[in-house]
């Protein structure tokens, strides 16, 4: 039995965590996992967070099977958190294993709806975008978005690709603070995509896992409803690994809106049935928390407080290790991107040089986790990137 496996690739976050793991000096560096750290290197538990498990465990009363949909305080709240009191009696709603388990709800309902859809995925991209897809036979089209080279985007790339789209095809957008780039398109770019989204019936599916870590919590949460208010049909994943730290609870949720309200229990009882068919119900737990934070007044001050905590010192590490690079052009754009990633123009080689000769990993990619720097640390690596060779076009730009 089972002779006929084949040994898959070793996946690319998990592998560096480990070898950093191993690593014996004092001195290493993990840029590697998208994790939130603080200064010292810790991830923490949220302050809000401990509370509202204490509250919960003091008060559950049951361990019981709930509704297909999830939690309902966790939906409601969520619901409110996210529209602000905009009608969303348009909207299917479901909880979901983390963001990941919504964008595998996403894609199969959309792909139940309409056999032979496509699903549009940036370059560069989350890995798991690509790996749900291919789990599901579902044929998957790659649009320019990032040159590493130049650290720029590729906007006009971008619509070309994405205008060659079927109606009913799902075209996958990243929420604030793009990872692995760390760079997100303007108003006037996200106004321009719209047009296209609408004239060719696509159907975006934006997946927001990094709110209120590179940007004010209200202005993400308003690009978020603003785009959604604008599209017919459209479908959000949000999930609650980064902006509440529950990264092992798999806490998110997904919202699909149909422009025909009378799809909704349709789609709904759909979406119910798929996740039936793959884990039964959403893990209790970490929506619990979510919800109870988001519901008492007191306890969203204090998580609000970390949150803007959190954004504030990864825009401090930008400025430590722009500074810190004293004009190195392979940091020229860091202070200048959101979120906690920043995809550098470095090589697998110079990757390897990282981890070999100083004990700071990385992805292969050269994707960095500017969360993962402790204090002093900036000057560390900027030393360890001094001698790295950039390319003419990166020099000219």
């Amino acid at each position: 039995m089972f002779n006929h496996l084949i040994m898959p690739p070793e996946d690319a976050l998990h592998g560096v965590m480990a070898r950093y793991a191993a690593d014996k000096r004092d001195t290493k560096i993990d840029l590697g996992v998208g994790v939130y750290r603080d200064e010292t290197g810790a991830a923490p538990i949220m302050k809000a967070v401990t509370i509202a498990e204490q509250q919960h465990i003091q008060t559950q009363d049951s361990k019981a099977y709930l509704a297909l949909k999830g939690v309902e305080q966790f939906l409601q709240e969520m619901t409110r958190f996210v529209f602000d009191g905009q009608d969303t009696d348009h909207m299917a709603i479901i909880q979901s294993v983390g963001g990941t388990g919504g964008i595998r709800l996403a894609v199969e309902l959309a792909t139940m709806n309409r056999p032979g859809t496509r699903v549009f995925i940036s370059d560069p991209t989350w890995p798991n975008h690509f790996s749900i897809c291919h789990r599901l036979g579902v044929e998957t089209v790659t649009y320019p978005y990032f040159d590493k080279a130049s650290s720029s985007l590729l906007f006009d790339e971008m619509c070309s690709v994405i205008s060659t789209a079927n109606p009913g095809d799902v075209l996958i957008l990243h929420g604030p603070c793009h990872n692995p780039t760390g760079q997100d398109l303007s108003k006037a770019q996200m106004q321009k995509l719209l047009e296209i989204i609408r004239e060719r019936g696509i159907i975006p599916l934006i997946d927001a896992a990094y709110y209120g870590l590179g940007y004010e919590l209200e202005e993400d949460l308003e690009k978020l409803r603003s785009f959604m208010a604008a599209c017919p049909n459209a479908m959000l994943v949000m999930s609650c690994s980064k902006a509440f730290g529950l990264y092992r609870e798999r806490t998110g949720i997904l919202f699909v809106k149909t422009e025909n309200s009378k799809n909704v229990h349709l789609i709904q009882r759909t979406l119910e049935t798929i996740g039936r068919g793959n884990y039964s119900m959403a893990p209790a737990f970490g929506a619990a928390i979510v919800g109870r934070i988001l519901a008492d007044t007191d306890l969203r001050l204090i998580w609000r407080h970390e949150l803007d905590e959190m954004q504030a010192r990864i825009k401090s590490v930008r400025q430590k290790l722009f500074a810190a690079g004293r004009g190195n052009p392979i940091l020229k754009r860091v202070v200048s991107e959101s979120g906690i990633f920043s995809l550098l123009p470095i090589d697998e080689q110079q990757v390897a040089h990282l981890a070999s000769e100083h004990g700071i990993y990385t992805p292969q990619s050269g994707r960095i986790n500017l969360a993962g720097f402790k204090s002093g640390d900036e000057e560390l690596f900027c030393h360890a990137i001094r001698d790295f060779s950039v390319s003419d076009i990166l020099i000219a730009c």
